[in-house]
């Protein structure tokens, strides 16, 4: 006889199913993003947004012409995101985790993937994976779920 439950393991039912509808993730996560190189640097990216300009070649760039590509038609912000890690699977899951976030709620954003160690310091972080919503480390050392991760750009649009 099996020790798993009559339903089935209960790995296989849907994380999401105690969520109200709104707030689950849709299946087509990654429709409103696209992965682009930036035309400056040669950074690659996923983003959402009508430039391929990365935020650290935006800085650099006139007053001005900052201040046209980084807000939306409704004058709101457009969010940086930051994905803190080496790589391994928990930082692509923050990262997949971010996507969803930023495509539910339909904002721009743009969304990095940082290796280096020594950009890990800068933001105090201790443990990978991290995430960095507009320069403010929001998580550390841990895998957020969706619902917390929506919570915290939502803050940050305020």
């Amino acid at each position: 006889m099996s020790d798993k439950p009559a339903g089935g393991c209960s790995c296989n039912q849907d994380p999401f199913s105690g969520l109200p509808p709104e707030m689950r993730p849709r299946k087509d996560s990654m429709s409103g993003l696209r992965k682009v190189v930036c035309p400056i640097c040669g950074l690659n990216y996923w983003t959402n947004r009508g430039t391929d300009v990365c935020s650290d070649c935006e800085k650099k760039q006139p007053a001005h012409v900052a201040l046209k590509t980084q807000t939306q038609s409704g004058g709101m912000n457009m969010l940086s995101i930051k994905v803190l890690g080496p790589g391994c699977e928990n930082c692509h899951k923050v990262e997949q985790i971010a996507h969803q976030a930023v495509d539910q709620l339909g904002v721009e954003a743009y969304i990095e993937k940082v290796t280096d160690r020594a950009e890990f310091k800068k933001y105090g972080l201790l443990a990978t994976p991290g995430l960095v919503i507009n320069e403010k480390l929001v998580c550390g050392g841990r895998i957020p779920n969706q619902a917390e991760v929506t919570t915290w750009l939502t803050s940050a649009l305020a």
